[in-house]
């Protein structure tokens, strides 16, 4: 799989009260079949202007995890197998209980495939990796992520296709970062965009008009 890096600087601008803006990969439409969407990432902005928040990095390299949840929230994602497009790995657990991944091998072209021989139902979620920081080989410890299967057959296989980085921005005090959407929220998306056609580098402005009393994120 070609990795590929995106960065996006966001600072807040005239905002009338603190605003947490939200990013999922897939919008929250309430409908998801035991495929859920994550919150990748959250950023809480304070009231009137703010310097850029920490830059949120995408990094187009995926992994398959075994979660540990706490109230819907993802808390460890440490047990996972980073994985290419045309390779299948298998969930495993030992006598101890310890949970591993086995070593990808061939498996479905332009599939990514995760198999459970857990004996058990287990959950699962796909996340990104970031491989590179800054420039430097500073690897990250687990994957965030993006999407949580719940409830996965023993001895079934969860196959998927293409991931699509078109990522999603909503403003809403709903949620957190690693909560797992299994309802609506009460706004709409406020922003979409496919950050393959982003440059590496893009540096936006969160925006309310008092008039439309809505938020916007524009370019910077």
């Amino acid at each position: 799989m070609d990795s590929y890096t995106r960065t996006l600087v966001i600072s807040g601008a005239q905002l009338p009260t603190p605003a947490r803006l939200l990013f999922t990969f897939g919008e929250l439409t309430g409908e998801y079949n035991g495929v859920y969407p994550v919150i990748w990432k959250a950023v809480l902005f304070p009231p009137g202007n703010s310097p850029p928040s920490p830059p949120l990095i995408y990094n187009h390299q995926l992994a398959f995890s075994h979660p540990l949840v706490t109230n819907d929230i993802i808390t460890d994602s440490s047990v996972f197998q980073i994985m290419s497009y045309g390779e299948k790995t298998a969930l495993q657990k030992d006598d101890k209980g310890n949970y591993s991944f086995s070593t990808p091998v061939q498996g479905q072209p332009a599939l990514l495939q995760a198999l459970n021989r857990t004996g058990l139902d287990e959950n699962l979620t796909l996340g990104l990796l970031i491989i590179y920081k800054f420039s430097l080989p500073i690897p990250e410890t687990a994957p965030t992520p993006t999407v949580f299967y719940d409830h996965v057959g023993d001895g079934s296989s969860l196959v998927i296709g293409p991931f699509s980085p078109k990522l999603y921005a909503y403003v809403t005090l709903q949620y957190e970062e690693g909560e797992i959407i299994r309802g609506k929220p009460e706004s709409s998306f406020i922003w979409e965009q496919d950050l393959g056609n982003l440059p590496i580098v893009s540096n936006w402005l969160l925006k309310f008009d008092p008039t439309k009393v809505q938020y916007s994120l524009v370019r910077a």
